[in-house]
């Protein structure tokens, strides 16, 4: 192979690989994918011809692309269109990309039409065909996809390139229109100056395909949005732990996970029943049964054969936080000790895609709600020499300026919290020398402190002040309202 004038001169092993990807993708589109192919510029993703968005199934003859001299020099791209949909993972760590695969076959997602640069090793783009219902609905699913995020320096974006159903006589058409670049296409290499890079087929093993056969010999199976975007948290929370997740160490680590993860199925079920807010962000963890799951995925793929105790471990935290949303259990913080506050912000990255919700959640770890008296106990003045209760009406004048962005409208923070299954109550604050200052905790009917991990019905949760002398004549009169 060397560089010529306007393009790259081919070797026969070059040539070869290049004639076999383009049969494969050919057939591809005749016998599963069949959406219109367009001609794209030498070495490029820009379309040759200014209609390109116009092109349906069979209006282009693929064959020229192997045997009409004038065509070879193209690049080829499939249109996205009846609800074939680009998975673009754009990563400079191919390890993502292997992460972001297993976690899509793991969760059955048709993993088949996957390909991208021969020199990357792994796969880059992944065809798949979303459910006639989210079709209808790309648009506005669009903005749940998670954003792009940064590790080390290393930059990580899961893409999902679509369009939604248009009436083909729509203005909007080429604005809308999306392609991508299919194998048998020759870029332009990233690394090496002078080079070219193959786009080509891989297998489900991970290796280069060299016939259709390699690739899919089934009808596409359909898919959710949801569960794509719930495929790219698992393998971004996959890619995360990983170093971390190591025999000797782990059993304390997963003990921290399973707390964090308990956590955070708390609130994701808080911010998916927001009707509100729900419109803006969604949480692909919102039920214990897909924590669990994604622990079964994480323990499989890292070779960890106690699933059954992480999953146990995290059964006991959801119990925990059932009966005492305040109790001891690992959250965020915990876990950014342990793998970083870059790995942290990707994993709230993945898990509330869509609208930012820190400033909710920032709300609910601040402020508990006494249900006796109808004040907030402010837990940031509360070791503070300032008065730590309020009134709603106090609190809402002072984040007046605090809002967040929901279904395309800022929204005042506190209100939406005032509404949110995010707020914690309590029936009750007083001083409780045997207990962490504000700490929470049940109390029996009969006074009997109540363990975080025992049901009792009847019970009311009580908030525990300091025990400093000087603050004493404090806490009562706050206390009697």
């Amino acid at each position: 192979m060397e560089a010529i004038k306007g393009g790259f001169a081919f070797n026969d092993v070059d040539e070869k690989t290049i004639n076999q990807q383009r049969a494969i993708t050919a057939q591809i589109n005749n016998n599963f994918i069949q959406v219109g192919a367009v001609f794209l510029q030498m070495s490029g993703k820009n379309p040759f011809t200014s209609d390109w968005y116009k092109k349906k199934f069979r209006d282009t003859n693929l064959q020229d692309w192997i045997d009409n001299p004038d065509m070879r020099v193209l690049n080829l791209g499939f249109n996205l269109q009846f609800g074939w949909l680009d998975v673009d993972i754009d990563a400079e760590d191919p390890r993502y990309n292997r992460c972001i695969l297993s976690a899509f076959k793991f969760l059955g997602i048709d993993n088949r039409f996957a390909f991208g640069r021969m020199s990357k090793g792994v796969a880059s783009h992944i065809m798949v065909q979303l459910n006639e219902m989210d079709l209808t609905n790309y648009d506005a699913m669009k903005e749940f996809e998670p954003k792009e995020f940064r590790i080390e320096g290393k930059r990580f974006k899961s893409e999902l390139r679509s369009m939604g159903p248009l009436d083909e006589k729509s203005p909007n058409t080429i604005k809308e229109s999306r392609q991508t670049v299919m194998p048998g296409s020759v870029y332009t290499s990233k690394t090496s100056s002078n080079q070219f890079d193959i786009s080509v087929w891989y297998t489900n093993n991970g290796k280069m395909a060299s016939h259709i056969g390699e690739v899919a010999a089934t009808t596409p199976r359909k898919t959710a949005f949801s569960t794509l975007i719930t495929g790219i948290a698992f393998g971004t929370f996959l890619y995360v732990i990983q170093p971390h997740w190591v025999e000797g160490t782990r059993q304390h680590f997963a003990i921290k996970i399973a707390g964090w993860l308990a956590r955070l199925v708390r609130e994701s079920i808080g911010i998916n029943e927001n009707e509100g807010i729900s419109r803006g962000t969604f949480c692909p963890i919102g039920t214990p049964e897909t924590a669990e799951s994604m622990l079964d995925f994480i323990c499989g793929e890292l070779g960890d054969k106690e699933a059954y105790m992480r999953k146990r471990v995290f059964r006991d935290a959801m119990k925990k936080l059932e009966n005492n949303p305040d109790a001891k259990i690992p959250g965020w913080p915990a876990l950014e000790a342990e793998i970083g506050t870059e790995s942290l912000l990707a994993l709230r990255t993945v898990f509330m895609p869509g609208i930012d919700v820190s400033p909710l959640t920032k709300m609910a770890d601040r402020y508990i709600y006494d249900e006796t008296d109808d004040q907030y106990i402010d837990r940031d003045r509360f070791y503070s020499i300032a008065r730590f209760t309020h009134d709603g009406a106090e609190l809402d004048r002072r984040h007046r300026n605090d809002l967040m962005e929901v279904a395309g409208k800022m929204k005042p923070v506190f209100k939406l919290f005032e509404s949110s299954p995010l707020r914690r109550r309590v029936g009750g604050r007083d001083l409780y020398p045997d207990f962490q200052p504000g700490a929470v905790f049940r109390l029996s009917r009969s006074g009997g402190v109540i363990p975080d991990d025992q049901d009792k019905d009847g019970s009311r949760g009580q908030y525990s002040f300091r025990d400093r002398s000087n603050r004493w004549p404090q806490f009562l009169s706050e206390d009697k309202g």
